[in-house]
């Protein structure tokens, strides 16, 4: 079975940020992205408006400066070489600063190259026969490090998109523990890291995992991380040696959507070599090798014409293909209570808990990271309403609502204030 590991020809090399990405190519870049997009490169990197804002007043008569300052925030907050140097070709890209990147390519001396797939990591042994794991595994890391691995910390505004990894904050999982007469929750001691093992620890179905949850508890933010712990190579990731992970987005496609059709046209680039055909023959060839999740079951669209042909995919939910491939699903509540109960029974189940008190206080320091007395006036006017943060606060949408708020009338220099409610 290919794996993802260190040999003698290929030794892992552990690169500081710093080196790959140097001071000098991020002045050179700088130079070249100009006062028209070096806002778009800043949002595409995962800043936030009011830092570039402040980045805007502090360097307004020179932007080059004010650009390269931003550059120089952004990778401090890098821990990764690899997934920050592939971040920011494609921040450039998605700029449509396409020559930048490929002079930012051709400057390194770690030859790093996600256009073309390479990589610091050497994943050459993932390639067997004439199906290149490898190649592909390039080609899905790209589409997530660019479309996946970010959230909207306000849904209705674009510009709030980040980094899914600068947020984020660890929510409760907790499982529904069939194998007992009275079914009963245990909530996961690691969160997402406990996802593919804690079925097999309670004898439940460990091909087939359902994760359930109301709008806005962070389901996709969820997969999202695990995504991004897939590409990074988590040290606490079961996911950190997978050779292909694909994670579908259920609310583009129907029923009578193909899996490798569906992997082909919404994951990988127009001119690739994969055909849908040889991707669905690998998977099936060899099922522990891949993980597929298939996110937002509740929002797959009903087949256009009546007496459509049923898709793989649905067969592939309902546990008929792919049996012995892993496969996680995540739905909201309405439309797991829709599912047959034939199906219900093949998975493990699995619900968002939102944030603990610990978890909301942590996600509202990060929130604010530049600005200590702000998060810290948010969390007492919390800690003097029970009633708001036992209704809002574990939702991890209604927090993030919660602290653009506070940041939206003190910058207006209001000051909320929350009467705790009679009881």
């Amino acid at each position: 079975m290919a794996t993802l590991e260190a040999t003698d020809a290929y030794p892992l090399r552990k690169v500081n940020v710093e080196d790959a990405i140097t001071d000098l190519q991020l002045m050179n870049i700088a130079q070249q992205i100009g006062p028209e997009s070096w806002r778009i490169v800043g949002l595409e990197l995962g800043l936030r408006e009011p830092e570039l804002a402040h980045l805007e007043r502090d360097h307004r008569s020179n932007i080059a400066e004010g650009t390269y300052q931003m550059l120089i925030k952004w990778r401090r907050d890098q821990m990764n070489a690899d997934a920050a140097f592939c971040s920011l070709q494609n921040a450039l890209i998605n700029a449509k600063l396409g020559a930048v990147a490929r002079q930012l390519t051709r400057g390194s001396v770690y030859g790093i190259d996600c256009m073309d797939g390479g990589g610091i990591l050497n994943t050459s042994g993932l390639k067997e026969d004439n199906f290149d794991t490898r190649q592909l595994r390039r080609e899905l890391e790209m589409k997530y490090h660019s479309h996946l691995c970010t959230m909207r910390l306000l849904p209705w505004d674009a510009r709030s998109r980040v980094a899914v990894d600068r947020y984020f904050t660890d929510i409760g999982i907790s499982l529904e523990d069939t194998s007992v007469r009275q079914h009963t929750k245990i909530s996961l001691e690691h969160h997402r890291h406990d996802i593919f093992t804690i079925s097999a620890a309670k004898n439940l179905p460990t091909n087939r995992i359902l994760l359930q949850g109301n709008s806005g508890s962070g389901k996709s933010t969820v997969v999202a991380k695990l995504a991004l712990d897939w590409i990074t190579r988590h040290p606490k990731s079961l996911l950190k040696d997978l050779p292909l992970l694909f994670v579908l987005p259920l609310h583009k496609l129907n029923e009578t959507s193909n899996f490798g059709e569906a992997v082909r046209e919404h994951l990988l680039p127009e001119d690739t070599t994969f055909t849908a055909e040889a991707i669905e023959a690998y998977v099936k060839a060899n099922p522990r090798e891949s993980l597929l999740v298939l996110d937002g079951h509740d929002g797959m669209m009903k087949s256009k014409a009546k007496g459509d042909k049923v898709g793989n995919l649905v067969k592939i939910i309902e546990n008929k293909r792919l049996t012995e491939c892993k496969v996680l699903v995540t739905s909201k509540y309405w439309s797991v209570a829709q599912m047959k109960e034939s199906v219900i029974r093949e998975y493990t189940l699995l619900e968002m808990e939102g944030f603990k008190v610990e978890d909301t206080f942590s996600y509202i320091i990060s929130y604010f990271e530049d600005d200590e007395k702000m998060a810290q006036g948010l969390i007492r006017h919390i800690e003097a309403c029970p009633d708001l943060m036992e209704s809002l606060c574990p939702c991890p949408l209604f927090c993030s609502i919660l602290c653009h708020l506070w940041e939206e009338d003190l910058s207006k220099g209001g000051g909320i204030v929350w009467e705790p409610a009679a009881r």
